[in-house]
């Protein structure tokens, strides 16, 4: 019984974690079209602003940029605070989620050990098989 409910609680935060890093991804790569100078992203860019009119109460794509930075940070917080939580939650070592960064993009996601682990069987089978 206890099993069940932990295995449900990983799952659950597995989710939420998977949940946050979309809704970050999602505003970064508005934060990067609104950032264009090129005049063709300028269709992309109102929709943008659109979008988070709203929220912001403005349609200056500078201040826009900057709400869009700071709830950036926010969730980038909350991100971290979750990935802390897999040690309360007793999270077995090998079933943590780790997070990474494009450098490129900033884009970030879900290091998932298991396809590492699976890639590197595969390999091995494939030299076996040599």
């Amino acid at each position: 019984m206890v099993n069940i409910f932990v295995k449900e609680m990983q799952s659950i935060y597995k989710d939420r974690v998977k949940n946050e890093i979309r809704k970050h991804n999602d505003i970064n790569e508005d934060i990067n079209f609104l950032q264009e100078t090129d005049y063709i992203y300028r269709p992309v860019q109102e929709n943008i602003i659109s979008a988070y009119e709203n929220e912001t109460q403005t349609r200056e794509k500078p201040k826009v940029i900057d709400f869009l930075k700071n709830k950036i940070y926010h969730l980038l917080e909350r991100i971290e605070n979750l990935i802390h939580l897999q040690d309360f939650l007793h999270i077995e070592r090998k079933n943590q989620i780790e997070i990474e960064e494009n450098k490129r993009t900033h884009n970030l996601s879900i290091k998932d050990n298991n396809y590492y682990k699976k890639q590197e069987r595969q390999k091995n089978d494939i030299d076996l098989e040599l």
